[in-house]
């Protein structure tokens, strides 16, 4: 109820649908959605569908806010990508826009808006050329190019 009134007040509209109703309407009229809320696994489906319309799991922060406000999430899309543990191979990108997400959610706004500039300052550039596993750039090389777009 809290957040069916937050939106209201917002003027963000709620249409209710089911699960796979939603996940249809996603690539045809995702711009006509402000706010995705779920419940229990629809959630996991509806931020991975999400994630690759906007450039993949490898971009893509999600994040669960607690309806109660007293504890919310910020992950990557992803997850821990264990399959890459330790290879150097995996994309930070999407764990350095989850706290970007995590700054704007706690109102640091100017400095979510840094964070997210240099991720778009080091994707527009081709420094890496891709938010991938395959991008060529290592895990560690990709965090010191976003952090030297930050410092700019």
């Amino acid at each position: 109820a809290e957040i069916g009134e937050a939106c209201a007040a917002a003027g963000i509209r709620r249409p209710l649908m089911v699960t796979d109703r939603g996940l249809a309407h996603l690539p045809i009229a995702a711009r006509m959605l402000d706010l995705m809320e779920g419940a229990g696994l629809g959630r996991g489906i509806f931020s991975d569908v999400a994630a690759a319309l906007v450039g993949g799991l490898g971009l893509s922060g999600s994040c669960r806010i607690s309806s109660a406000g007293k504890l919310s999430m910020f992950e990557p899309t992803h997850g821990s990508a264990p399959r890459h543990a330790g290879k150097q191979t995996a994309s930070p990108l999407a764990a350095i826009h989850t706290m970007e997400m995590l700054l704007r959610h706690q109102g640091l706004t100017r400095s979510a808006d840094r964070v997210a500039t240099a991720i778009a300052t080091a994707l527009g550039s081709g420094e890496i050329p891709t938010a991938t596993a395959s991008s060529g750039v290592s895990t560690r090389a990709q965090g010191d190019i976003v952090l030297a777009h930050l410092e700019d």
